[in-house]
Protein backbone atom coordinates (compact mmCIF):
# COMPACT_ATOMS: atom_id res chain seq x y z
CA UNK A 1 0.00 0.00 0.00
CA UNK A 2 1.31 3.24 -0.68
CA UNK A 3 2.97 4.96 2.51
CA UNK A 4 2.91 1.57 4.09
CA UNK A 5 6.71 0.44 5.61
CA UNK A 6 7.48 -2.91 4.08
CA UNK A 7 11.16 -4.64 4.86
CA UNK A 8 13.16 -5.84 1.99
CA UNK A 9 12.90 -9.53 1.34
CA UNK A 10 15.56 -11.71 2.79
CA UNK A 11 17.06 -14.81 0.58
CA UNK A 12 17.80 -17.71 2.76
CA UNK A 13 20.36 -20.45 2.09
CA UNK A 14 18.19 -23.96 0.96
CA UNK A 15 19.69 -27.34 1.67
CA UNK A 16 21.12 -28.73 -1.21
CA UNK A 17 20.98 -25.76 -3.36
CA UNK A 18 23.90 -25.15 -5.92
CA UNK A 19 27.13 -23.26 -5.28
CA UNK A 20 25.78 -19.91 -7.23
CA UNK A 21 22.47 -20.62 -4.98
CA UNK A 22 24.95 -20.71 -2.13
CA UNK A 23 27.49 -18.03 -2.66
CA UNK A 24 24.18 -15.67 -2.99
CA UNK A 25 22.33 -16.39 0.71
CA UNK A 26 26.07 -15.81 1.64
CA UNK A 27 26.18 -12.17 0.38
CA UNK A 28 22.77 -11.95 1.17
CA UNK A 29 23.30 -12.67 4.89
CA UNK A 30 26.46 -10.64 4.75
CA UNK A 31 23.57 -7.47 3.84
CA UNK A 32 21.69 -8.54 6.60
CA UNK A 33 24.50 -8.37 8.68
CA UNK A 34 25.54 -5.20 8.12
CA UNK A 35 21.79 -3.79 8.85
CA UNK A 36 21.70 -5.03 12.03
CA UNK A 37 25.17 -3.54 12.73
CA UNK A 38 24.13 -0.08 11.74
CA UNK A 39 21.05 -0.41 14.09
CA UNK A 40 22.90 -1.73 16.57
CA UNK A 41 25.35 1.36 16.62
CA UNK A 42 22.59 3.89 16.35
CA UNK A 43 19.39 1.93 17.81
CA UNK A 44 17.86 5.37 18.87
CA UNK A 45 15.15 7.48 16.39
CA UNK A 46 15.77 10.69 14.92
CA UNK A 47 15.20 13.94 15.68
CA UNK A 48 13.04 15.94 13.74
CA UNK A 49 15.90 17.94 12.72
CA UNK A 50 18.57 15.17 12.57
CA UNK A 51 15.79 13.68 9.65
CA UNK A 52 15.48 16.98 8.00
CA UNK A 53 19.33 17.37 7.53
CA UNK A 54 19.16 13.47 6.28
CA UNK A 55 16.52 14.70 3.81
CA UNK A 56 18.65 17.15 2.19
CA UNK A 57 21.97 15.42 2.10
CA UNK A 58 19.50 11.96 0.17
CA UNK A 59 18.72 14.57 -2.80
CA UNK A 60 21.95 14.23 -3.52
CA UNK A 61 20.81 10.78 -4.43
CA UNK A 62 20.27 10.82 -8.48
CA UNK A 63 17.37 8.77 -8.94
CA UNK A 64 15.48 11.16 -6.00
CA UNK A 65 16.48 13.90 -7.49
CA UNK A 66 14.90 12.99 -11.27
CA UNK A 67 11.82 11.98 -9.75
CA UNK A 68 11.42 15.20 -7.35
CA UNK A 69 11.85 17.08 -10.74
CA UNK A 70 9.47 15.18 -12.37
CA UNK A 71 6.88 15.40 -10.00
CA UNK A 72 7.28 19.44 -9.81
CA UNK A 73 7.49 19.85 -13.69
CA UNK A 74 4.60 17.39 -14.07
CA UNK A 75 5.45 16.55 -17.38
CA UNK A 76 2.44 14.19 -17.59
CA UNK A 77 -1.46 14.66 -17.09
CA UNK A 78 -3.17 17.26 -19.12
CA UNK A 79 -5.05 18.42 -15.56
CA UNK A 80 -2.36 17.82 -12.32
CA UNK A 81 -4.04 17.04 -9.56
CA UNK A 82 -3.73 19.66 -6.46
CA UNK A 83 -0.02 19.72 -5.41
CA UNK A 84 1.40 18.32 -7.97
CA UNK A 85 3.80 20.69 -10.68
CA UNK A 86 4.53 22.50 -7.36
CA UNK A 87 7.25 22.27 -4.85
CA UNK A 88 7.23 18.81 -3.33
CA UNK A 89 6.34 19.25 0.36
CA UNK A 90 8.20 16.66 2.09
CA UNK A 91 8.41 17.09 6.39
CA UNK A 92 9.54 14.72 9.30
CA UNK A 93 7.64 14.29 12.53
CA UNK A 94 6.38 11.57 14.91
CA UNK A 95 3.87 9.38 13.40
CA UNK A 96 0.87 7.82 15.53
CA UNK A 97 0.59 4.19 15.96
CA UNK A 98 -3.20 4.33 14.40
CA UNK A 99 -4.54 5.25 11.20
CA UNK A 100 -3.40 5.74 8.00
CA UNK A 101 0.09 6.65 9.62
CA UNK A 102 -0.01 2.88 11.11
CA UNK A 103 3.28 1.66 11.38
CA UNK A 104 4.68 3.47 8.33
CA UNK A 105 8.08 4.19 8.07
CA UNK A 106 6.95 7.40 5.82
CA UNK A 107 3.69 7.83 3.65
CA UNK A 108 1.96 9.78 0.87
CA UNK A 109 -0.07 12.70 1.35
CA UNK A 110 -2.48 13.95 -1.48
CA UNK A 111 -3.78 17.23 -2.53
CA UNK A 112 -1.81 18.86 -1.81
CA UNK A 113 0.44 16.66 -2.96
CA UNK A 114 3.34 15.78 -0.07
CA UNK A 115 5.74 12.92 1.47
CA UNK A 116 6.04 12.72 5.88
CA UNK A 117 8.94 10.51 7.01
CA UNK A 118 7.76 9.39 10.76
CA UNK A 119 11.29 10.39 12.51
CA UNK A 120 9.78 7.67 16.00
CA UNK A 121 10.64 4.67 13.33
CA UNK A 122 13.46 5.87 11.14
CA UNK A 123 17.42 5.73 12.59
CA UNK A 124 19.89 6.21 9.80
CA UNK A 125 20.29 8.07 6.20
CA UNK A 126 20.22 4.76 4.40
CA UNK A 127 16.38 4.45 5.65
CA UNK A 128 15.80 7.97 5.03
CA UNK A 129 16.82 7.26 1.38
CA UNK A 130 14.75 4.16 0.94
CA UNK A 131 11.40 5.18 1.99
CA UNK A 132 12.24 8.58 0.15
CA UNK A 133 12.79 6.00 -3.09
CA UNK A 134 9.66 4.75 -2.36
CA UNK A 135 7.53 7.23 -1.43
CA UNK A 136 8.31 9.90 -4.58
CA UNK A 137 8.00 6.62 -6.75
CA UNK A 138 4.08 6.57 -5.73
CA UNK A 139 3.82 10.53 -6.24
CA UNK A 140 5.30 10.06 -9.45
CA UNK A 141 2.88 7.34 -10.55
CA UNK A 142 0.25 9.61 -9.34
CA UNK A 143 1.00 13.19 -10.29
CA UNK A 144 2.80 12.27 -13.70
CA UNK A 145 1.52 8.88 -14.43
CA UNK A 146 -2.15 9.32 -13.62
CA UNK A 147 -2.68 6.03 -11.70
CA UNK A 148 -5.21 5.76 -9.45
CA UNK A 149 -3.68 4.38 -6.56
CA UNK A 150 -7.30 2.94 -5.18
CA UNK A 151 -7.77 0.54 -7.77
CA UNK A 152 -6.05 -2.70 -7.31
CA UNK A 153 -3.73 -3.02 -10.73
CA UNK A 154 -2.64 0.43 -10.72
CA UNK A 155 -1.58 0.05 -6.83
CA UNK A 156 0.45 -3.15 -7.16
CA UNK A 157 2.34 -1.35 -10.81
CA UNK A 158 2.99 1.14 -8.56
CA UNK A 159 3.92 -0.85 -5.51
CA UNK A 160 6.01 -3.18 -7.28
CA UNK A 161 7.83 0.29 -8.83
CA UNK A 162 8.82 1.74 -5.81
CA UNK A 163 9.92 -1.80 -4.26
CA UNK A 164 11.98 -2.26 -6.75
CA UNK A 165 13.83 1.05 -5.79
CA UNK A 166 13.74 0.86 -2.87
CA UNK A 167 13.49 -2.25 -0.01
CA UNK A 168 14.91 -4.59 -2.84
CA UNK A 169 17.46 -1.94 -4.54
CA UNK A 170 19.90 -3.77 -3.14
CA UNK A 171 20.06 -7.24 -5.23
CA UNK A 172 20.70 -4.84 -8.12
CA UNK A 173 24.36 -5.09 -7.39
CA UNK A 174 24.36 -8.82 -8.10
CA UNK A 175 25.28 -10.51 -11.56
CA UNK A 176 22.56 -10.49 -13.99
CA UNK A 177 21.62 -14.03 -13.95
CA UNK A 178 20.84 -13.73 -10.54
CA UNK A 179 18.12 -11.27 -11.32
CA UNK A 180 14.97 -13.75 -9.93
CA UNK A 181 16.49 -12.54 -6.40
CA UNK A 182 15.59 -9.07 -6.99
CA UNK A 183 11.97 -9.73 -8.91
CA UNK A 184 11.11 -12.14 -5.94
CA UNK A 185 11.67 -9.48 -3.55
CA UNK A 186 9.66 -6.90 -5.37
CA UNK A 187 7.15 -9.32 -5.93
CA UNK A 188 6.86 -10.67 -2.78
CA UNK A 189 7.06 -7.04 -1.02
CA UNK A 190 4.25 -5.54 -3.44
CA UNK A 191 1.85 -8.25 -2.75
CA UNK A 192 1.96 -7.30 1.10
CA UNK A 193 1.46 -3.52 0.23
CA UNK A 194 -1.18 -3.93 -2.34
CA UNK A 195 -2.80 -6.87 0.00
CA UNK A 196 -2.98 -4.03 2.72
CA UNK A 197 -5.76 -2.09 0.99
CA UNK A 198 -6.81 -5.17 -0.92
CA UNK A 199 -6.91 -8.51 1.17
CA UNK A 200 -8.81 -10.68 -1.49
CA UNK A 201 -7.34 -9.09 -4.29
CA UNK A 202 -3.99 -8.24 -4.06
CA UNK A 203 -1.82 -11.35 -5.12
CA UNK A 204 -3.77 -11.55 -8.89
CA UNK A 205 -3.48 -7.84 -9.60
CA UNK A 206 0.33 -8.00 -8.92
CA UNK A 207 0.44 -10.84 -11.31
CA UNK A 208 -1.58 -8.93 -13.68
CA UNK A 209 0.94 -5.87 -13.87
CA UNK A 210 4.29 -7.31 -12.53
CA UNK A 211 5.71 -7.53 -15.74
CA UNK A 212 4.93 -4.40 -17.08
CA UNK A 213 5.44 -2.90 -13.71
CA UNK A 214 8.86 -4.08 -13.38
CA UNK A 215 10.31 -3.40 -16.73
CA UNK A 216 9.10 0.73 -16.72
CA UNK A 217 11.90 2.53 -15.73
CA UNK A 218 9.76 6.02 -15.64
CA UNK A 219 11.34 8.38 -15.38
CA UNK A 220 14.30 7.25 -15.48
CA UNK A 221 14.19 5.59 -18.92
CA UNK A 222 11.55 6.69 -21.79
CA UNK A 223 9.10 3.80 -21.69
CA UNK A 224 5.35 3.10 -22.76
CA UNK A 225 2.44 4.78 -21.16
CA UNK A 226 1.04 2.84 -18.07
CA UNK A 227 -2.01 4.25 -17.79
CA UNK A 228 -3.42 0.86 -18.77
CA UNK A 229 -2.86 -0.46 -15.52
CA UNK A 230 -5.17 2.28 -14.02
CA UNK A 231 -7.80 0.52 -15.68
Amino acid sequence: EAGRHLGAGQVEKRRGAGSGRARVSESDSRLTRRRKRRKRRRSMPLSPGECEAMVTRAFQDDKLSVLRAAIERHEGRAAAPEGCGRPLRISCRDCRKDGVEGCARAFTEAEPMGVVLCTNRLESCHEVREVLRHELTHAYDYCVAGLDLFKCTALAYSEVRAARDAECSSYKDFPSFLGWIERNCARRTAVSATRNLFPQEGRDCVAQVFVDAHADQSPFISSSSSSSSSS
